[in-house]
Formats: structure tokens, sequence, C-alpha cells
């Protein structure tokens, strides 16, 4: 990070790749030098696109962006196309942590490996993330030694993510 260019050093910022390149325009920080979420928002920073905001763009309602989401053939290929064109001019990716809270499944499942090194799990890995891939699940991973808070059991980790299944090997 450097100070942007024509400031005195003191509050403005911008981010380059290198000495002279901006990569995103110039924020002038607070005085404590950090941004509220409204300030971020209005930078652009932190704002990511919601369902809302693509009903709105394609002039639907959001339970028609949420039909359209779930492939309902109930919808016309007229509003899908609206709603696509929302969606991609918006860069919307729905939210695994909205889903998970709507369904009550997080669509993840833990694996518990022993030994990372052995060379035995990386096939076990490869096919079981074959047959979770099929079923649109994701695998999340853990070694028992690094996983765990001092005290407790590795497998707590995994109930803190809300895994939907657990695999120990």
């Amino acid at each position: 990070m450097r100070p942007a260019s024509g400031s005195s050093g003191t509050g403005a910022l911008a981010l380059g790749a290198a000495a002279g390149t901006a990569v995103f325009p110039a924020i002038r920080l607070p005085a404590g030098g950090h941004l509220s979420k409204r300030e971020l928002n209005q930078h652009g920073a932190a704002k990511r696109a919601t369902i809302e905001d693509v009903a709105r763009e394609a002039g639907v309602s959001r339970a028609l962006v949420s039909l359209v989401l779930r492939g309902s053939p109930k919808v016309s290929a007229q509003k899908r196309e609206a709603v696509a064109t929302a969606i991609a001019a918006l860069d919307y990716r729905p939210s695994n942590a909205a889903r998970s809270l709507a369904s009550g499944r997080t669509q993840t499942v833990g694996v518990l490996l022993d030994d990372l090194a052995n060379p035995w799990f990386v096939e076990l890995l490869d096919g079981m993330q074959n047959i979770f891939r099929e079923q649109n699940l994701r695998m999340v991973l853990g070694d028992p030694r690094y996983l765990a808070r001092p005290g407790e059991s590795p497998v707590s980790a995994f109930m803190e993510l809300r895994v939907d299944g657990r695999v120990t090997a």
C-alpha cells in the first residue's frame, strides 16, 4: 500500500500492484484509519449484490429470482432471461450462508484424516471428492493434530462449521 498520488500521505490510500499503478480509487481514511461498513459500501469495497438487488435490476420479485436460481420450470423464458441478465450485470453469487440458514443444511462433509502424508489417503480423498461432487457436496478436510483447540475434540471444529456429515479415517 502506498499513499495516493497527490496526497500528503496522511489518510488517503491507494492500492497498486506496482509503484504508480492505482488499482482502486483513492479512499480518504478518517483519523482512526478505519472505515465503517456504510463508508465501505459507499466506496464499493464491501458491497456484494444480494437477491434483492437482482430482483430490483430485473424488475421482478425476490421470490421469482429464487425460482430462477432453483431452476423452476414455472418461470417464463422472458423473466428467466431478465434475471440472468441482472445476475451477470451485478456479478451476483448466491450466499451459501443464507442458503444454509434457510435449508438447515450446509452441503458440506467434514473429513478428518489422521495422517495427511499417507499416500493411501490421497486416493481416498480423490474418490470421496468424486462422490461428493456428484451429490453437490463440498468437502472440508481436517487433521486432528491441528484442527482442535487445546482440550477440545477435533470433531468440535466440524460441529462449529455445522457439517452435514463426517468421515473419520
